[in-house]
């Protein structure tokens, strides 16, 4: 027997196979890399946040509510002396 020959339409398919995969291949890398970036930076961006939140232990929305607490309790004892003050 004789071993087949290759046709030459057979290695075209290949080749063109390899270039699809090749190309989506490429593609899937490079949108991989571009959400790992977007993912990096968010991370980068929250990472002071995060430590100072762990270093006080409190967080900068707890910062800010104290503080509007604090401002309105101020407020409540600034009336309390103002209504005292005006029936005597």
């Amino acid at each position: 027997m004789e071993p087949l020959k290759k046709s030459p339409k057979r290695c075209g398919s290949l080749t063109f196979e390899w270039i699809v995969i090749t190309t989506l291949l490429v593609i899937g890398v490079i949108s991989g890399l571009g959400m790992l970036r977007s993912a990096l930076n968010t991370t980068a961006t929250l990472l002071p946040e995060n430590v100072c939140e762990i270093s006080t232990g409190i967080s900068e929305n707890e910062i800010s509510t104290q503080t509007q607490s604090e401002t309105v309790d101020s407020e409540d004892v600034d009336s309390e002396d103002n209504s005292g003050s005006e029936g005597t």
